[in-house]
C-alpha cells in the first residue's frame, strides 16, 4: 500500500513538472524577439506601389499609369490585404491577396494564402509574380509616410494636377471678348513671390483661345514622379532626368537643374466677361483681369476636410 502511494505521488509530481515545463515552453515560444518587434513595426501600415518591372525591364508610362494604383495594408492583428495590378501582353488585371502573416525574424516574414512571393526587403515591400506569358513581374512598394513623398519646397504649388478630368470642349459662351483678348496677348510674369523658382512662372497668351502656363519648382519628390507615371526604382537616384508629355502637359525632371521640376501646360481659355477668363481643361483655374497690366490666377480646391480653399497668384505684363 505504501509503495502504491509512493507511485501515485511520484506520478502527480511528474505531471505537475511536465505541465510547468509545457507552460514555460509556451511562454518562450510566444515571446517576440526585438528583431521580430522591429520588423512588425516596419510592416504595419499602408504601402504604395512606386515601381514595377517585367523580366527586369521597367514598365512603360502608359502601363504604369494603371499599375501605380496598387496598394497594400498590414494590420497589427497579423492580417494583410494587397490589391495590385499585373500586365501581360498589353492587357492588365487586378489581383487581390489577403491572409495572415507571421514575423519570423529581422525582415523575415511568412505570408499565408498568397499566390505570389511577398518579401520585406529593407524599406521596401517586394511582390514577385508570374504572368500568363511566364514573365516575372516584380512590384516594389514603400510606406505611404516614406520621406520620398515629402515635399521639400512648400512655396511651389502645382495647380494643374494630371489626374484632373480633361474638359477641353469649349464651354457655351456668347460674350464677345475680343477687346480683352487683344489686351492680354503676350507674356506675363508672376510677382509678389520670394521663391526663386516660383519667380520664373509665366503665362503666355498665344492666340485668341490658347495660352501656355509654365510652372517651376525647386525640387520634386516621389509623388510628382508617380503622378506623371514615371517608373523609377527605390531609392531615387541622386542624378536623374526625364521628360513626359501627357495630354496638355509637358513635364521635365532634372536633379542637376536649378529648378528641378518644370511643367508647361498648353490650355484653351474662354473670356466670359470683361474681367473673367476661364480655363477650359481645368475648372479649378480662373483668371481675373485687374487692369491692362495686372491679372490674378486663382486656384480653387477642396482640402482634406472638403473645405474650399483659394490660392491666388499675381502676374504682370512684360
Amino acid at each position: 500500500m505504501k509503495d502504491l502511494l509512493k507511485i501515485r505521488s511520484w506520478m502527480i509530481y511528474a505531471f505537475i513538472f511536465s505541465l510547468a515545463l509545457f507552460v514555460s515552453c509556451e511562454k518562450d515560444e510566444s515571446k517576440e524577439t526585438p528583431e521580430q518587434i522591429a520588423t512588425k513595426e516596419k510592416l504595419i501600415g499602408d504601402w504604395k506601389l512606386i515601381s514595377s518591372k517585367v523580366d527586369g525591364i521597367f514598365i512603360g508610362i502608359e502601363d504604369f499609369s494603371y499599375l501605380k494604383e496598387s496598394f497594400a495594408n498590414f494590420s497589427p492583428d497579423n492580417t494583410y490585404n494587397v490589391t495590385y495590378k499585373k500586365i501581360s501582353n498589353g492587357s492588365t488585371s487586378t489581383s487581390t491577396l489577403s491572409g495572415t502573416y507571421t514575423v519570423i525574424g529581422l525582415n523575415s516574414v511568412a505570408f499565408f494564402n498568397s499566390i505570389s512571393e511577398i518579401k520585406l526587403v529593407g524599406e521596401t515591400l517586394q511582390i514577385t509574380s508570374t504572368n500568363t506569358q511566364n514573365k516575372i513581374q516584380v512590384d516594389i512598394f514603400i510606406k505611404s509616410d516614406n520621406d520620398e513623398f515629402e515635399l521639400d519646397n512648400n512655396d511651389s504649388v502645382d495647380v494643374i494636377e494630371d489626374e484632373q478630368e480633361d474638359n477641353s470642349s469649349d464651354p457655351a459662351n456668347d460674350y464677345d471678348g475680343s477687346e480683352l483678348i487683344s489686351k492680354i496677348q503676350g507674356n506675363w510674369i508672376i510677382t509678389d513671390v520670394d521663391n526663386e523658382c516660383l519667380k520664373q512662372n509665366t503665362i503666355e497668351f498665344k492666340t485668341s483661345d490658347l495660352l501656355i502656363f509654365t510652372q517651376h519648382k525647386e525640387t520634386f519628390n516621389r509623388a510628382d514622379l508617380i503622378r506623371n507615371n514615371i517608373n523609377v526604382g527605390y531609392p531615387m537616384p541622386t542624378q536623374f532626368s526625364a521628360s513626359i508629355t501627357k495630354s496638355y502637359n509637358t513635364v521635365s525632371f532634372d536633379t542637376e537643374a536649378e529648378c528641378q521640376f518644370i511643367k508647361k501646360s498648353e490650355l484653351n481659355y474662354t473670356v466670359i466677361n470683361a474681367q473673367t477668363i476661364i480655363i477650359n481643361e481645368v475648372s479649378q483655374l480662373t483668371i481675373k483681369m485687374l487692369n491692362d497690366n495686372t491679372l490674378d490666377l486663382i486656384y480653387t480646391y477642396n482640402d482634406e476636410d472638403s473645405n474650399e480653399q483659394v490660392i491666388q497668384f499675381r502676374f504682370i505684363k512684360v
